[in-house]
């Protein structure tokens, strides 16, 4: 796992030997799940990609639909781009929760496009079809990690790592130390009130930060200000119950003025749960 990577400068005597990682002395497998897509890579041992790809999660799709192209595609890959595949020592998967991290499963999949993902056994999947140790996270967490890993420099010791997309969901770093508390929590941040008594939310409750902010949330805001007799350039082309988060997106980039004042107020509100998480932890880095 260890190789000589050169000399140090003498200032005298003999000069110190430079030793570093191997970058083929292991490998592992990292897999991302969200509720849309699930991205896979594989790296070496010093964490730089070798392969990389992602497969869409359909509404149609059934987790053994999914995954069996999955573990196709990696099964070829890690033949082909790897040095040794009997080197693959493990797989971290970030997933999208609420999680059972004791027993590696997704639990309720409320917000997946199809129920059969409901308790997903995730480790036992990926244990039976590689024979490695799988080690799961909830996504935000790992992401966080990542980048406090990868990306930060030594004197940052606190980060918060955002993910905004179908739900909001945070990871958080303090003191050098992941903060997991007690069980899956990574997604409590989208459920906090930023508007009491404001839109309701799928929890039940009213005015958390995920009915402002999440794609879905934005295109609810878009229908509902043409009901109001709003205009934008996104129906002329098509039906209002067919416009999709892209093609605010894409709209707003041509300066559609309705579209850029709902995605102006998801990104009010997602900076007031951002001011929030300041006031509280102090971090040095969002």
């Amino acid at each position: 796992m260890i190789k000589q990577d050169g000399l140090e400068t003498s200032t005298g005597g003999r000069p110190s030997v430079i030793f570093n990682l191997n970058e083929d002395g292991f490998y592992t497998v990292g897999v991302e799940l969200s509720h849309t897509n699930i991205h896979v890579v594989i790296c070496d041992a010093l964490m730089e990609p070798l392969w990389i790809a992602d497969f869409p999660i359909l509404e149609k799709n059934t987790p053994d639909e999914v995954f069996s192209r999955v573990f196709a595609a990696l099964e070829s890959n890690l033949a082909e781009v790897v040095a040794d595949p009997g080197r693959l020592i493990g797989v971290g998967i970030g997933s999208v929760g609420p999680l059972d991290l004791e027993r590696g499963m997704l639990l309720n999949a409320s917000s997946f496009p199809n129920p059969t993902w409901q308790n997903l056994n995730l480790r036992s999947l990926f244990e039976d079809r590689l024979s490695v140790p799988v080690y799961i996270a909830n996504g935000a967490s790992a992401a966080a990690m990542c980048e406090y890993v990868r990306y930060v420099t030594h004197d940052v010791h606190s980060l918060v790592f955002f993910n905004v997309g179908v739900s909001v969901r945070a990871g958080v770093i303090t003191g050098d130390t992941l903060l997991t508390g007690d069980g899956d929590r990574e997604g409590s941040y989208g459920h906090l009130i930023i508007v009491p008594g404001g839109r309701p939310c799928y929890c039940g409750r009213h005015g958390c930060v995920e009915a402002y902010t999440t794609a879905p949330a934005i295109v609810r805001a878009f229908k509902h200000e043409i009901r109001k007799g709003k205009s934008s350039s996104i129906v002329v082309a098509k039906s209002p119950d067919k416009v999709q988060f892209a093609d605010i997106c894409d709209a707003a980039k041509k300066n559609d003025g309705l579209c850029i004042e709902v995605l102006r107020d998801a990104a009010t509100y997602m900076g007031l749960l951002m001011a929030n998480i300041i006031n509280v932890l102090n971090p040095q880095v969002i």
